[in-house]
């Protein structure tokens, strides 16, 4: 019974560091600037090109267009 209790105590001391310090738990990640293989106009076209591919692929409900939905 006392590994138990002595668990349980160290169970509980690990979640109060964690709920009171949730910032040591966070990812430090620094994005890296490196180069682009594309400019932001061929990334645009990209993108809407993908968009139409997916209306051709998945068509959507009349009232769901984003454009005339808020017209």
């Amino acid at each position: 019974m006392r590994v138990n209790s002595l668990a349980i105590r160290w169970l509980a001391v690990l979640l109060a560091l964690c709920l009171a310090a949730p910032q040591l738990l966070e990812a430090r990640v620094e994005p890296t600037h490196g180069f682009d293989l594309f400019s932001a106009q061929e990334e645009v076209q990209a993108g809407q090109q993908a968009a139409g591919q997916v209306s051709r692929q998945l068509p959507a409900l009349p009232d769901s267009d984003p454009i005339t939905r808020y017209v």
